[in-house]
């Protein structure tokens, strides 16, 4: 074999875990519910839609994958108005329970945005591999056009 060839080889064997662990797409495919718990909110700063639509969804796959899309940008840019956020900080993976479904996941967000105080509830499902937010209960953070509640500041 020249170098050339065993350059090539031990190319593609080094390659080939991080190619498996990223799906094949090139992002990582996020292990913890925690992980995409920040994937989303990070997306949510960014106003990027499409990446939400991937981690957002349930056991049929991402929202993105099966839903309208002008449908899908709407509840996104909802979600996104109240999600946006100056910090946060994740409680415990599973501290949340889910009562009735041992496959979902609880994560809960501490997040703070101008001033007001809030811990949100994100629901995880297990779909191909990795985790999908299915659920977000937006309640608590209060509408974002309105004052903050005195209990949130």
């Amino acid at each position: 074999m020249s170098r050339l060839e065993i350059k090539i080889v031990l190319s593609a064997v080094l390659l080939a875990p991080a190619c498996s662990a990223t799906g094949g797409s090139g992002a990582p495919v996020p292990v913890e519910p925690t992980v995409v718990v920040e994937e989303f909110l990070a997306a949510v700063n960014r106003n990027d839609l499409g990446t939400m639509g991937t981690l957002w969804g349930n056991k049929r796959g991402p929202a993105s994958t099966y839903m309208d899309q002008d449908e899908l940008r709407k509840r996104l840019t909802v979600i996104a108005t109240y999600l946006r956020h100056d910090r946060y900080e994740l409680g415990e993976p599973g501290a949340l329970t889910v009562s009735g479904d041992e496959e979902r996941r609880g994560v809960a967000a501490r997040m703070t945005r101008a001033g007001c105080r809030a811990v949100v509830p994100f629901t995880l499902v297990p779909w191909s591999g990795r985790w999908l937010i299915e659920e977000i209960d937006l309640a608590p953070i209060g509408n974002p056009s309105r004052a903050c509640p005195q209990n949130q500041q």
